[in-house]
């Protein structure tokens, strides 16, 4: 399970999917308000977070867009706060030298679109489909965070198994870890949960304004249950 965890698993959640359930996140956090308890805590993946987001903002867009893109981050955060579920959100940092070539290639995959991009404007006069993000996105979102109370936690390299290890020793705060990275459906987290970003679904902000009784939705797995039906030991 160690050695699956440091590279992660391509199509592994797909073949997961039959372990999974809905959960609804809103009706959880509304069990806890009704008890007295602190609200429903998230442990989130930042880059994954950010990479959601700016999907959606910058589907099509390439200019400095931060604006919109702060209040994305901003009114995300509401919606679930509302609903008395707080986030703890965990950034990386450098790459371990495991993955540095991955990283490499990554970035290298980058360059060319940002080529690309550039080629089509200069030559056609238009985006051609290529994407790439303003430089400052990535501090509008920390700012965004920030403005609205979220604890981060800057990782010295990448947040994973910093984001698994305080699961693991905050059973007792932490609900569910919310990412789209399959390598935690095979990370023992005890009781916490693994939910997955794609997965999280609202209802319109007209809906929420209007109102206590809406949904958070999201596809939940328990490793446990994951690893069994693979037939791995833990």
């Amino acid at each position: 399970v160690t050695t699956l965890l440091l590279m992660g698993v391509t199509g592994l959640q797909a073949f997961l999917g039959g372990h999974g359930r809905k959960v609804d996140l809103s009706a959880e956090a509304a069990k806890r308000l009704a008890a007295g308890q602190p609200p429903l805590l998230l442990v989130v993946d930042g880059s994954a977070l950010f990479n959601h987001i700016a999907r959606n903002i910058y589907a099509d867009n390439n200019g400095g867009e931060y604006a919109s893109f702060r209040r994305e981050v901003i009114k995300l955060v509401h919606q679930l706060q509302r609903h008395h579920i707080s986030m703890h959100v965990f950034l990386d940092g450098m790459y371990e030298e495991i993955k540095e070539s991955t990283s490499i290639q990554r970035r290298t995959r980058e360059v060319s679109g940002s080529s690309s991009f550039w080629y089509h404007v200069n030559t056609l006069g238009q985006q051609g489909g290529c994407r790439t993000l303003p430089y400052a996105t990535k501090d509008e979102f920390v700012h965004a965070l920030r403005s609205c109370h979220v604890p981060i936690t800057q990782c010295a390299y990448e947040a994973d198994h910093a984001m698994g290890a305080y699961c693991v020793t905050h059973q007792d705060e932490v609900y569910a870890l919310l990412s789209n990275d399959s390598d935690f459906l095979l990370f023992d987290m005890g009781n916490v949960l693994y939910l997955t970003l794609p997965s999280l679904t609202f209802n319109t902000i007209e809906e929420i304004l209007s109102g206590p009784n809406t949904t958070i939705m999201a596809d939940a797995y328990s490793a446990k249950k994951c690893v069994s039906g693979l037939g791995i030991p833990m």
